[in-house]
């Protein structure tokens, strides 16, 4: 599979992680909250490259198994801070990224939760 990075939307207790992009002119999304991700390595999948991601910026370990729902989006290591927030509160708020909100939706959609 052709890709350049991969996204996570780490749903817990009806919260979302998340992560406060950093404020910088020369970086996509700045000061937007984004999930987990990044580029990826070598030849590594894309549920290899979330998960290395995940371990890398917040210091979590999931295993393959852990993942229940893929999608590709075509799109474009940053971060000024994170939270856990609630679904509802990232679905709405206007610092989100939003193709990232379209796609939670569809998640939530998927498991008959649709917002």
């Amino acid at each position: 599979m052709d890709f350049h990075g991969a996204k996570l939307a780490l749903i817990s207790g009806g919260h979302v992680l998340t992560l406060l992009r950093d404020d910088k002119p020369d970086i996509p999304f700045r000061d937007m909250w984004d999930f987990p991700g990044g580029g990826r390595e070598g030849d590594e999948t894309p549920k290899a490259c979330v998960l290395r991601e995940l371990w890398e910026e917040f210091g979590l370990r999931l295993s393959q198994g852990n993942l229940i729902y893929g999608a590709h989006r075509d799109g474009v290591l940053e971060g000024q801070g994170w939270e856990m927030m609630p679904i509802e509160t990232y679905l709405s708020h206007p610092r989100a990224i939003p193709h990232l909100q379209d796609g939670l939706r569809g998640f939530l959609g998927y498991l008959g939760q649709g917002k």
